[in-house]
């Protein structure tokens, strides 16, 4: 494989890394300009797209559609195929994706690393920068047509346009962001606080929760958004006493009987003793061994 034209570093896409880390990492948005300097359609083409749409047994897992801002249903364009013997399974059908994009549908590929190379040196380049799960999803969006309603999502986005332009509205992110997906309506959002517009080779980076809209105008726009999932304090934590737990003091099987019953075990008792030892065990966790541990 060769990957000599796609970005070979973090900095390739984001700029200067201590700079990207002090000022902008789970704070605000960043745009690079012409960060992939010509290199952009070494990443993906929409002939690569087309392929994997023409594939006649794409689950729908793997595409999605959206119409005037909301989802298409995937019964508008599968069908159920028979699966080599192996059972019956739902396909995407190629003519109807191309008939829905046609009438002004934004498709996107979900998982792209699963089929293109370039793809999949992107994610693990990802992955390992931010020791989390990444994935590159490509959206194909119709000139003069918005892409989906303004929304925020629960994962890192790195924004890297390949073809044509898409205009952006970016809103701050709510006070406690939140770690799922949802969408806004315009008028309880207020005005952005950016609105820009990407082309090909620039680069734009959304942390979590940060809600977002964006449509193609003149042209077709065709863009990667390279997910990170986040690893929050209280997932490191939970991973870390998940890790303790594997001590055989907590392997019994309690039975929690009613206080009221003969001969009932002290229940609280022997979990008051066990939080105890788990708190010993917290406490003289090596932190920095634990933390190249969650780094694997």
């Amino acid at each position: 494989m060769d990957t000599s034209t796609t970005p070979q570093g973090f900095e390739d896409l984001v700029g200067d890394r201590q700079v990207f880390f002090q000022e902008y990492f789970n704070r605000k948005p960043l745009l690079r300009r012409g960060a992939l300097d010509g290199r952009a359609r070494d990443l993906v083409s929409v002939r690569q797209l087309d392929d994997i749409v023409a594939m006649e047994t794409v689950s729908p897992a793997y595409l999605r559609i959206a119409k005037d801002g909301r989802g298409v249903p995937g019964k508008a364009y599968t069908r159920t195929v028979s699966d080599r013997g192996a059972g019956l399974a739902e396909a995407v059908v190629a003519e109807q994706v191309y008939e829905l994009f046609r009438s002004g549908g934004t498709v996107t590929w979900n998982a792209l690393n699963h089929f293109l190379p370039a793809a999949r040196h992107l994610a693990d380049l990802f992955a390992d920068t931010f020791a989390a799960p990444s994935e590159v999803v490509a959206f194909l969006t119709p000139a003069g047509r918005d892409g989906y309603a303004p929304h925020h999502d629960p994962v890192d986005v790195y924004v890297l346009q390949i073809e044509g332009t898409k205009d952006w509205r970016i809103w701050e992110p709510p006070a406690g962001r939140r770690a799922d997906k949802a969408s806004h309506r315009p008028e309880d959002l207020g005005p952005p606080a950016i609105e820009t517009t990407l082309r090909a080779g620039d680069v734009l980076y959304l942390p979590y929760g940060t809600p977002h809209a964006a449509a193609a105008k003149d042209q077709v726009s065709l863009h990667l958004s390279v997910t990170v999932e986040p690893r929050r304090w209280r997932d490191l934590l939970a991973d870390t006493v998940q890790h303790l737990l594997t001590d055989p003091a907590f392997d019994a099987f309690p039975h929690l009987a009613d206080p009221a019953e003969p001969a009932a075990p002290d229940t609280a008792a022997t979990l008051g003793a066990l939080a105890a030892r788990l708190a010993g065990l917290l406490a003289g966790v090596d932190t920095g061994a634990e933390t190249d541990r969650l780094r694997e």
